[in-house]
């Protein structure tokens, strides 16, 4: 299934006309979507307010960005038509002519996750009459339906469904879901740490979930000088906003939501052992995306990590986790998915009258299949051999002897 990419202008059109009275033009740049069960959304930026035609188009673009950020933040399908589909029509009845032969049938239609709808035709000559192939386009559209909602669900990897060309950065679609899975789900990912914190792993069979504000950085779940600047353009159309400021916000949600952060890549990283690992008896973990997806359960969603301009680029505020899943562009070279599951309940804690400002301090253990999660060890490249040996040992001690741990390839002899 093969669909066009997104023109740059999708969902903007330019409107130029002189007034009939002669009292002078129109010149503007138009956003519009357009929603199957809800109101038509309209944004005008014209050429005189926005500082001329190009600018203007440069601000239509950006709210136009801010808009599909947010529809996929709330998980909501959006497609590049601009419409947005819960449902479809159903089954109807038609017929196609074919020279003088007229041939009955019934056409199945379902949602596609890009926002168009998918049909099929069932004819009467080829399944068995008119009422056997009626039954066949309710089966197909019942299988459709659940298809579709099974993705919107996260219970099926989306690229899995789509071919990479359809969704893929490179052509500019923008994300139609906020936990985005990587081209290959199988693509590996690495978690580099010390030796103590392996054996945590080892007693604890499973993963720490620090909060995000034991993470130490600052910018963490911060918004972008976007936000401050598209806000009142954004919350003209939509009706969430939320009841507290972006600061009380991040604020609340920093010590409620934890987080599993991974490195994604088909090999290891020198510059990651640099990074993580504080010295030569030092490991990394390495599973696969679908592994660790699978592993971590329904509680836990797992996505990728936009790398976004702070200055320009706007930072979903629909979806209380959405803010985790985006970091400043100087740090693309993290290739991160991270894992993130809230310590309670988030429409709850944003109450601005809740009554609660219950700093829940530390994250938690999430017990899970090591052995399913887990298919290497690595031992940093510039350990002495005894520490391989150490780390082979506390493996089988703790009663996992199928792990495998081998030596970081990066400490190979070079070939003259």
């Amino acid at each position: 299934m093969r669909y066009a990419p997104l023109r740059e202008r999708r969902n903007i059109r330019r409107v130029d006309y002189k007034k009939a009275s002669g009292g002078g033009t129109t010149a503007l740049w138009q956003v519009f979507f357009e929603f199957q069960d809800g109101p038509r959304i309209s944004q005008s930026f014209s050429d005189s307010k926005y500082g001329g035609k190009e600018a203007a188009l440069a601000w239509a673009m950006r709210f136009r960005n801010a808009m599909e950020q947010e529809f996929a933040a709330a998980e909501l399908v959006y497609g590049h038509t601009g419409r947005i589909r819960t449902e479809a029509a159903g089954i109807s009845r038609s017929r196609c002519k074919r020279g003088e032969k007229t041939w009955p049938y019934w056409q199945a239609t379902w949602p596609g996750i890009d926002g168009r709808a998918i049909n099929r035709k069932f004819y009467d000559r080829k399944w068995g009459g008119r009422e056997a192939a009626k039954q066949k386009a309710q089966a197909a559209r019942r299988d459709g339906v659940e298809h579709y909602r099974a993705i919107r669900e996260g219970r099926l990897l989306r690229r899995e469904v789509y071919p990479s060309s359809a969704y893929g950065a490179a052509n500019g679609r923008a994300p139609y879901a906020l936990f985005m899975p990587p081209e290959n789900p199988d693509v590996r990912v690495w978690r580099y740490m010390d030796f103590t914190k392996l054996v945590s792993v080892l007693q604890h069979r499973g993963l720490y979930f620090p909060t995000v504000a034991e993470l130490h950085d600052p910018f963490e779940g911060s918004f972008a000088q976007g936000n401050q600047q598209l806000r009142p353009l954004v919350y003209r159309h939509l009706p969430n906003k939320p009841e507290l400021s972006a600061g009380e916000l991040i604020q609340k949600l920093r010590s409620r939501v934890a987080a599993s952060c991974w490195h994604m890549n088909e090999q290891e990283s020198a510059g990651m052992w640099k990074l993580y690992a504080k010295s030569n008896e030092a490991v990394c973990i390495q599973s696969t995306f679908r592994k660790l997806r699978e592993g971590l359960g329904e509680a836990v969603r797992v996505g990728t990590v936009r790398y976004v301009d702070y200055e320009t680029e706007w930072i979903p505020e629909s979806n209380p986790l959405a803010p985790f899943l985006y970091k400043r562009k100087s740090f693309e070279f993290e290739r991160e998915v991270r894992a993130l599951t809230p310590l309670t309940d988030l429409d709850v804690a944003l109450k601005r009258d809740n009554g609660s400002d219950l700093d829940l301090g530390h994250g938690y253990w999430h017990e899970l299949d090591l052995v399913s999660l887990i298919e290497r060890i690595y031992v940093a490249p510039d350990a002495p051999d005894w520490f391989a040996d150490l780390v082979q040992g506390v493996t089988k001690r703790y009663g996992y002897d199928t792990l495998s741990v081998v030596k970081s390839s990066l400490a190979d002899s070079p070939l003259y």
